[in-house]
């Protein structure tokens, strides 16, 4: 069954109205969906009108590889392949990232890192890196012509001398953890030496850490189902744009979804919005 409504809120609060009969009537959780062609036009309507009648509703499924926590993996994993200062750039600015992970590393280390790459003119390549730190070391205008103990200013920031260090050093763990990566069994691997569940249960918000938490379980089972020996990160990849993040086990009665995403799926009844 097939229902089409116009815009504007009356029309959803009928929506609402006709599933609550349906459900009432028996309709079991799971049979009923209502599609949009621009979730993001309704999606916030719905739910605060179909909260408004008592009606749980489930958001549109995402799949693992949408999910920041494992985007976030992925792209420490493919770091290795270039070593591009814009992937290290945005991973160490990643509110994922967690520098004590690898070691004695601060804030002041990763802002460190960010004038080295800036600074020292980095675009691509491992060793790229260590160069232009010790560039920056030895790079002794009049004004840096200090004692060890002293800062050096490095274009708008000063550092001392064994911050920049420190910042290379942190670069390199970092490094060594993304060539660890190689092939389905190495992605998971890289969990705990980030503290990924540590630095998610500091997010503040509930629904996202759970969502991340059961991103990361079913990341892991994944792992234990594949083929490890024959399948690449780039395979990975694809697995990953097409597996579904587990929902939350919530009351949900309703689906609520995009129309393209609703495409593979079976519903009894389907409303349309606008």
């Amino acid at each position: 069954n097939f229902v089409v409504i116009t815009k504007g809120s009356t029309r959803i609060a009928e929506v609402a109205a006709r599933i609550k009969k349906l459900l009432v009537g028996g309709t079991p959780a799971g049979k009923i969906a209502v599609l949009a062609r621009s979730m993001s036009a309704y999606q916030s309507q719905i739910e605060r009108i179909f909260t408004r009648h008592e009606i749980p509703v489930s958001s549109a499924p995402v799949n693992l590889i949408d999910v920041p926590s494992i985007r976030f993996l992925l792209n420490v994993a493919f770091l290795s392949a270039e070593y591009a200062s814009r992937d290290v750039l945005a991973i160490i600015s990643n509110s994922y990232f967690c520098p004590e992970s690898l070691g004695e590393y601060t804030s002041q280390d990763v802002a460190a890192a960010q004038v080295i790459i800036r600074e020292g003119n980095v675009l691509a390549g491992k060793d790229a890196y260590l160069r232009a730190a010790k560039y920056l070391l030895e790079m002794t205008p009049k004004e840096n012509e200090a004692k060890e103990e002293e800062t050096m200013r490095i274009g708008l920031h000063r550092f001392h001398p064994d911050q920049i260090r420190s910042a290379a050093a942190m670069l390199e763990a970092l490094f060594g953890l993304s060539e660890q990566a190689r092939g389905i069994g190495g992605l998971p691997g890289l969990i705990e030496p980030l503290a990924l569940r540590k630095t998610i249960l500091q997010i503040g918000q509930p629904d996202l850490i759970a969502r991340d938490l059961r991103a990361l379980s079913e990341l892991e089972g994944l792992a234990g189902r594949l083929d490890q020996s024959s399948l690449s990160l780039r395979g990975l990849s694809e697995v990953l744009a097409i597996t579904p993040c587990p929902p939350a086990r919530n009351e949900s009665l309703v689906d609520i979804l995009d129309v393209l995403d609703a495409r593979p799926l079976r519903y009894e009844h389907v409303f349309l919005i606008g």
